[in-house]
């Protein structure tokens, strides 16, 4: 259940961050209005309190870095066939957010016991 519930919540923290993304690199592009800024911190926070209440269940570590992964795809698919080119920024910005999070909760083996 555990596993289930950091899956479910890293995949609203993954999904969140992306809005963050487009929306602050689109504002940046000037291909969003000015306005299209105002949500920015209200979904930063909850992607935020979505990706460290999947950190505080302690499921799989697969469990938080394959949403992460699979918007990552997604935001690459949707800059090939997008007809913008700020497409690319956002989706190299998801992708470091996935390549992160997954360098962050890779096993070490190299752990010394006390």
């Amino acid at each position: 259940m555990r596993a289930l519930g950091s899956l479910i919540l890293a995949a609203v923290g993954a999904y969140a961050f992306t809005l963050v993304a487009d929306r602050l690199v689109g504002v940046m592009m000037r291909v969003y209005p000015l306005t299209a800024i105002v949500p920015v911190a209200t979904w930063t926070l909850i992607a935020a309190i979505a990706f460290l209440t999947a950190l505080g269940l302690r499921g799989a570590a697969w469990t938080i870095w394959a949403p992460c992964a699979l918007f990552a795809g997604l935001t690459t698919h949707g800059a090939f066939i997008g007809g913008h080119g700020y497409r690319w920024i956002v989706a190299a910005l998801v992708l470091g957010q996935a390549l992160f999070v997954w360098w962050a909760l890779r096993p070490t083996s190299a752990r010394v016991q006390p």
